[in-house]
């Protein structure tokens, strides 16, 4: 019984002892980082073979992450220039890839360690991706099956977005002015076509052209740009492909310049959607989210009333001109000046130099309206020229002031238009006039006299314009003061101009009245009308004063 018991556990000794080697099957690297689009590949090698003839396995992935490009049969089986068969097969729907290799004829086995298959994989999305080794079977020359570890990958997806952007991300530009945004790509990844909208905001802005950039003809490659403008709705749909049968292009470039003409005044917005973004095996390509907009700050022509506040004294002309600002490619303007027709008279109104700056012709029609207080002006170039840009003046106005106040300038009817008749978006100010009349005084205003002496106190005329004559009377009290005389002063007849000079004495009140006389100007500044010298006839305060 004893001996029975001996010879089976040398039997099971001799048994284990000849089964006693295990090969370690693995996908390497165990784990991977991948960052990019492009393809990569995944080995599956063998570790401590003894007698190794043939292998079968599937290897099983993630569908949503990466698919299968190739497979390609590793060199171990082939040890000592040995004939094989590879057969694999690829289902990238299931995620699985079944694979089956031998050596041919009766030969041994391989030893060692090495590369049964190389598979190739392209990342889809980003994520934590799984190889798997399944049905894995190992035999050796006699056929019989090796005993087998297996070893999984990961593969830690974390790919850079391609980043589709609107260049530049933020732009101030003039209304009317003409400009160009560009559509680029950054960080790019074989790239091969795209597809996308431009939406933006149609009441401000009009698209028209859009252009193909250069980054996807890249090599001499042709393409094919298609494009869509709808300036009603605000959209511009765009695609854009390399073809024939060559790779993406990698890196970052422009792919559509467009070109916009701002309309109106205030913020406008460009906004991609619907990007669509393929490589050369028409896979999907991540978007980033960002930086798919911009803003577009359109500031407005400016029509304003030089200066913004005049100081003028009665009956002084006085001249404001009509001057533009920051005005794109004008061509015409029409516009009404409206104006107190109680402390202002137009005068006259000229034509500025803006519209002609360049030596062209120009219409240049005026009426000037004083019973309603309007200036009605029309100005415009004339024949198929472009329109001005920048800054000048487009006309000029004089007007007369009348009695003593505050009065506005301002705008009405306002219309400015380009060559194409767009009308430009405009910011309008106001001017002031402000009348100071004129200050007829005493000089000096306080007196004192001794009883039965005489004063002198002169009559001024204080901030006058163009004064040609004045009459006013002077009232005093008659029971404390006895005028003297009364003689003319030499304000009116100061460049020796014969002047006309009435005055009347009558119970305390003197009648004065003085002119120049001829057709001459009148005269402007400060100075002495007339002179009065009075008699002091009793004590007291005696008050003079004007009327009339």
């Amino acid at each position: 019984m004893k001996n029975f018991i001996k010879q089976n556990i040398i039997i099971i000794i001799i048994f284990l002892a000849a089964n006693a080697y295990s090969a370690a099957l693995e996908i390497t690297p165990d784990s991977v980082n991948i960052t990019s689009m492009q393809p990569f590949t995944m080995d599956i090698t063998v570790k401590d073979a003894v007698d190794l003839y043939g292998a079968g396995f599937d290897v099983t992935f993630d569908t949503g992450l990466i698919r299968v490009v190739e497979v390609r049969e590793g060199t171990f089986l082939r040890d000592g220039a040995t004939q094989t068969s590879f057969l694999k097969q690829i289902d990238n729907q299931q995620g699985r890839v079944v694979m089956g290799i031998t050596r041919l004829g009766s030969i041994p086995g391989v030893n060692g360690s090495g590369t049964l298959a190389t598979v190739v994989f392209k990342p889809i999305s980003t994520g934590t991706a799984t190889l798997k080794l399944q049905g894995c079977q190992l035999k050796d020359s006699h056929l019989d099956t090796i005993p087998t570890t297996v070893t999984d990958s990961l593969i830690n997806i974390k790919l850079l977005p391609i980043t589709l952007q609107i260049i530049p991300a933020i732009t101030d530009v003039l209304s009317n002015q003409t400009f160009t945004v560009t559509i680029s790509a950054k960080d790019a990844v074989d790239l091969y076509g795209a597809s996308f909208d431009l939406i933006f905001d149609a009441d401000k802005l009009r698209v028209i052209e859009a252009a193909e950039e250069g980054f996807l003809k890249q090599a001499t490659i042709s393409t094919s740009f298609l494009n869509k403008i709808d300036n009603e709705q605000g959209r511009v749909i765009m695609g854009i492909s390399r073809l024939g049968q060559v790779s993406g292009v990698t890196g970052t470039g422009n792919l559509v310049a467009i070109t916009m003409k701002a309309k109106s005044a205030g913020t406008a917005t460009l906004k991609l959607t619907n990007m669509v973004m393929q490589d050369s095996a028409f896979d999907a390509l991540e978007v980033a989210a960002s930086s798919t907009s911009t803003a577009i700050n359109i500031l407005p022509a400016i029509l304003k009333l030089q200066p913004e506040t005049i100081d003028a004294l009665t009956n002084q002309d006085v001249t404001v001109k009509v001057m533009v600002d920051k005005v794109v490619g004008l061509y015409g303007a029409s516009f009404d000046i409206l104006f107190d027709p109680s402390l202002l008279r137009g005068i006259n109104v000229t034509e500025g130099n803006f519209l002609s700056q360049d030596g062209l012709q120009t219409s240049f029609l005026r009426t000037i309206d004083n019973e309603n207080g309007k200036v009605i002006i029309g100005i415009s170039r004339l024949e198929k020229v472009k329109g001005i840009s920048g800054s000048g003046t487009l006309c000029s106005i004089t007007f007369k002031t009348m009695g003593q106040g505050i009065t506005t300038l301002g705008f009405d009817n306002l219309s400015l238009k380009d060559t194409e008749f767009d009308s430009l978006s405009l910011s309008v100010n106001e001017s002031k006039v402000k009348i100071i009349p004129i200050k007829l005084k005493f000089n000096p205003q306080l007196q004192e006299v001794k009883l039965g002496r005489d004063c002198e106190i002169d009559i001024v005329a204080e901030g006058v314009n163009n004064l040609f004559g004045a009459g006013f009377d002077m009232v005093f009290n008659s029971d404390m003061l006895e005028a003297a005389t009364v003689t003319e002063g030499n304000f009116l007849n100061q460049d020796s101009k014969p002047t006309g000079f009435m005055k009347n004495v009558d119970n305390g009140r003197i009648v004065i009245g003085m002119t120049r006389l001829g057709q001459v100007y009148g005269v402007s500044g400060t100075g002495v009308l007339c002179t009065i010298i009075f008699t002091a006839k009793t004590e007291g305060k005696g008050t003079l004063f004007f009327e009339n």
